[in-house]
């Protein structure tokens, strides 16, 4: 990000464990004309990002979704996630990353996100969440303070309820999260087995014995379901994946390769320049100056 003033409790190298939450970072962030937050994978995390001013653009997966004041933007486990503002209003907005523990929320807000296709269906309005995050991100500076992480922790379970209750209602979907198709439901599942793992995946047939389902019907059902082939999903995350380990500047090309499955760092360098319009080399140095 260029020049914004960040208000922020970052705990991903020490995450902030509550009875019933784990905190990954919490903040508000007032944007100026150039601020651009890249691409984040959100490997282990959900995230709600605020907008209280201004205008801008939020990209999840790729995929453009505009906001302004008022708006409220639920992004999801595996999620790649970035934040542009616009030149003419900045951005300003309060956000936060956190993953619920209490197993029947966890599966719950699981559940929903299976539904929330295409991801413009993430976007909602809410005057109580708009209220208690604030509530929450000035609370952080008490931590110390007797019944602090207690009261933190209810906020954040209401937070995490209102979020649920909101988009899995009327307000955006006109549906249930009771009334999810199977289909749906298998879809999900299917991307949520890839983007777990990545790394260990050696061919895509072997989603038929995870599944207990021909591969067959598993292309056709993914297909009709979600207008894209799964080898196009896994190669779509596979380079996105790609492009944040470029963009770190940690692994070389090759223990990229490697760790992404392919083939060799030629296959990788070869699909990064067609998507991207460069090499990785080129693209690393232009991320890095």
């Amino acid at each position: 990000m260029d020049n914004n003033y960040l208000i922020q409790y970052n705990y991903f190298d020490n995450p902030l464990v509550l009875p019933d939450f784990i905190i990954y970072q919490i903040g508000t962030i007032v944007c100026n004309e150039n601020t651009y937050y890249p691409n984040h994978y959100h490997g282990k995390f959900y995230e709600l990002t605020i907008i209280t001013k201004g205008e801008g653009t939020i990209y999840t997966n790729s995929k453009p979704i505009p906001v302004k004041a008022g708006d409220i933007y639920l992004s999801c486990l595996h999620d790649i996630h970035a934040i542009k503002s616009s030149k003419t209003a900045p951005l300003q907005y309060d956000f936060c990353a956190f993953f619920p523990t209490d197993s029947k929320l966890a599966d719950d807000l699981k559940d929903l996100a299976s539904f929330l296709y295409p991801e413009h269906l993430r976007l909602f309005h809410s005057n109580n969440v708009s209220f208690l995050l604030p509530l929450a991100i000035n609370e952080m500076s008490n931590l110390n303070k007797k019944h602090s992480v207690q009261l933190i922790n209810s906020i954040f379970y209401q937070i995490a309820v209102y979020t649920y209750r909101i988009l899995a209602n009327e307000d955006i979907t006109n549906l249930s999260v009771k009334n999810i198709s199977n289909k749906n439901i298998l879809c999900y599942q299917i991307m949520d087995y890839i983007n777990s793992n990545m790394g260990e995946i050696r061919s895509l047939t072997e989603l038929a014995d995870k599944f207990h389902l021909s591969y067959n019907y598993l292309t056709k059902v993914f297909k009709n379901t979600t207008s894209m082939t799964i080898i196009d999903f896994y190669n779509m995350r596979r380079l996105t994946i790609a492009e944040q380990y470029i963009t770190e500047n940690i692994l070389t090309l090759d223990q990229i390769a490697q760790k992404l499955n392919f083939a060799t760092p030629y296959s990788l360098s070869k699909a990064f320049k067609k998507k991207y319009n460069l090499s990785p080399t080129h693209y690393r140095k232009l991320k890095n100056i």
